[in-house]
């Protein structure tokens, strides 16, 4: 192979485009050379190449190239995976045929895990051979070293003794390093075991593996048994008294103001990350690209009590919280900060400043109500008068008159919010069943307050559709489902907010009349596709059932139910089920599936659809027999 004209360039210019390639391929790590990276790709199961592909080209590129790629870039080995260990030792072997690079090596991370955390990331002068970042390796409290720093500076005073009589041992020094590193890992019972063929099998978690290797290097030989306590207790220090303790009391809290003063809303209710969901959004609460913080108490609250009882009332008074009532999980938080409220003196007595979210869907401040709770008034232009009806304007201005007249206590303040929270919820509930909301009108006030389904039967308003005859009306309404799609399955549940399938049509958000009449239509034409997540009986029937558990008219009109599971030896599907007409659509497949261990499970399916073609009515719930069917499948060893 002849060598290419590149090499007719004089060297300095060759260098010069090396070390340009080399910047532009480690761009994406920060210019690091990381050793035991992860891949791209899940199913590569091995390392990424710690070199560029540039040094892959020819041996000639190789030996001048290598050099500028180790000049003043710091090296990453990560210990986390034992294909990552694997590829650490054949990069130490290497560094013995290349002694030229010796000087070239300046910094080494050593870490655990792709990100630095305090305690699990090792930062090496290879020219001093001495720790970086030691005072990450400090107990918090004690102020001691912990066990494996020690360990870990022995082995860099032996190896700085070793470097004077011959400067080309480096990669004995690193690899003393990493075999001091890896010696916790044995004791872990995650990370032993942890490997990129099976990561995406167990589901750890870095917290998970930070927290074991955490454990393991805050070792419990650091505790001594108190026979006086009859238990543990540390031998550590008294925790030193803070030095912010020693400033004045309006320097401190000046500084505290500063410190929990938030630009926008604390949501309660409306911006959280669904667990269910890996790498999930929050839902926007207007609907567009505005950020909200979720409503929780700061850090500096759990130092101690007397930061505590400083800062806590602080960031109650300075801060607005916005109280989303537009979804049910939304509601479940706001009547837990309500109760969280009523039991806390500090919380209780400093709410000034809150807003309310009653609609979802409506542009801007119309769907919002601000509130002023140290003079009890209504904040701002009353967009919202258009929003809801005007006998709950009347109620919800007459319950803060009231609040104004009354003597301010805590007790007042959470009755107050918890009233005005009632009477949005039931404002927001009225103007979905009447969709024709009118403006207010001072004849219509009173002082009566509603209750959360009233009897009055309003007009359905200016809806052409309503007017229609109701045979009419159904033929419409199929026409209408004909386009939207009926595939439907767990994950668009979980996701209501995301771009995909929607799981009711849009308009049976119109109003609570066109409501009734196209979700049983809708759910009779769905296929409700629903597998297993794994082998420990955690079942997406189980979660689909719980999830929907007040919704009647999803388990009255189910119909058509594909269950797809794991049969032992065989990834096939299991078949699909018929909860209308109580039949099994048997599978090609379920014949010769079914012969083996499985056998006769055909048969206890066709006998719990017998039964409950006699039990089960046409507007009964086909919930139960969606458990028999789960229990049956189970109990003849089909993992669901």
């Amino acid at each position: 192979m002849s060598t290419t004209s590149i090499f007719d360039l004089p060297k300095e210019l060759r260098l010069q485009i090396w070390d340009h390639a080399i910047d532009l391929e480690l761009k994406d790590q920060g210019g690091c050379i990381i050793v035991g990276k992860p891949p791209k790709w899940p199913w590569n199961c091995r390392p990424e190449p710690y070199h560029p592909s540039l040094l892959q080209v020819c041996s000639l590129i190789r030996r001048e190239a290598l050099s500028k790629l180790y000049q003043d870039r710091p090296v990453i080995l990560l210990l986390r995976y034992r294909e990552s260990r694997s590829q650490i030792q054949r990069w130490i072997r290497e560094l013995s045929h290349h002694a030229s690079i010796h000087n070239h090596i300046t910094t080494i991370s050593i870490r655990y895990f792709e990100t630095a955390h305090r305690s699990t990331s090792l930062l090496v002068d290879c020219q001093e051979w001495a720790v970086l970042n030691r005072h990450e390796w400090i107990h918090p409290l004690s102020k001691k070293p912990l066990r494996l720093l020690r360990m870990i500076e022995d082995a860099l005073g032996r190896t700085a003794l070793e470097q004077r009589d011959d400067v080309n041992r480096l990669g004995d020094g690193i690899d003393r390093l990493v075999t001091e590193m890896i010696y916790p890992l044995r004791e872990s019972r995650l990370l032993s075991c942890e490997s990129m063929a099976n990561v995406r099998l167990h589901g750890y978690t870095d917290f998970q593996l930070r927290f074991e290797v955490i454990r393991i290097l805050y070792h419990t030989s650091d505790w001594v048994v108190d026979h006086r306590l009859n238990g543990l207790q540390s031998v550590k220090s008294r925790m030193e008294r803070s030095r912010l303790l020693e400033l004045p009391t309006e320097l401190r809290l000046d500084i505290f103001e500063y410190l929990l003063q938030n630009q926008g809303s604390l949501t309660v209710g409306g911006c959280y990350s669904p667990s269910f969901l890996q790498f999930s959004v929050p839902p926007a609460i207007f609907g567009g690209d505005l950020k909200l913080t979720q409503a929780q108490q700061p850090a500096i609250t759990q130092v101690s009590r007397q930061l505590r009882n400083e800062t806590l009332a602080l960031f109650y008074r300075q801060n607005r919280f916005l109280l989303a009532l537009h979804y049910r999980r939304a509601r479940i938080e706001v009547c837990k900060f309500l109760d969280i409220a009523q039991q806390s003196k500090e919380i209780a007595s400093n709410l000034q400043k809150i807003t309310i979210k009653h609609r979802f869907g409506i542009l801007d401040f119309r769907g919002t109500i601000d509130f002023d709770f140290k003079t009890f008034s209504i904040l701002g232009p009353h967009l919202w008068y258009n929003s809801i009806p005007p006998i709950y304007i009347t109620q919800i201005e007459d319950i803060v008159d009231d609040a104004r007249q009354a003597e301010r206590s805590d007790l007042l303040i959470v009755d107050t919010l918890r009233r005005l929270v009632e009477a949005a919820l039931s404002a927001s509930i009225a103007s979905l069943q009447y969709p024709g909301v009118l403006k207010v009108d001072s004849k219509s006030s009173s002082n009566e307050y509603p209750s959360i389904r009233p009897d009055i039967q309003h007009l359905p308003g200016d809806c052409p559709l309503l007017k229609l005859p109701k045979e009419l009306r159904l033929l419409v309404l199929e026409n209408y489902l004909d386009p939207v799609p009926t595939l439907v399955k767990l994950e668009q549940y979980h996701n209501i907010y995301s771009g995909r399938r929607c799981w009711q049509p849009p308009l049976a958000l119109t109003n609570a009349r066109l409501r009734a009449e196209i979700l049983p239509l809708f759910y009779r034409r769905c296929r409700f596709h629903l597998q297993g997540f794994n082998e420990d009986g955690d079942c997406e029937v189980e979660t689909f059932l719980a999830r929907t558990e007040g919704y009647q008219a999803l388990h009255e009109n189910i119909r058509i139910v594909v269950l797809l599971g794991f049969i032992l030896h065989s990834g096939r599907w299991l078949g699909e089920f018929d909860l209308g007409s109580f039949r099994l659509k048997v599978d090609r497949h379920w014949k010769h599936e079914m012969e083996g261990a499985y056998s006769g499970m055909i048969e206890d399916l066709e006998d719990v659809f017998q039964q409950a073609k006699q039990e089960v009515g046409p507007g009964d719930s086909r919930a139960p027999v969606l458990r028999e069917l789960l229990a049956v499948m189970r109990a003849r060893g089909v993992f669901l």
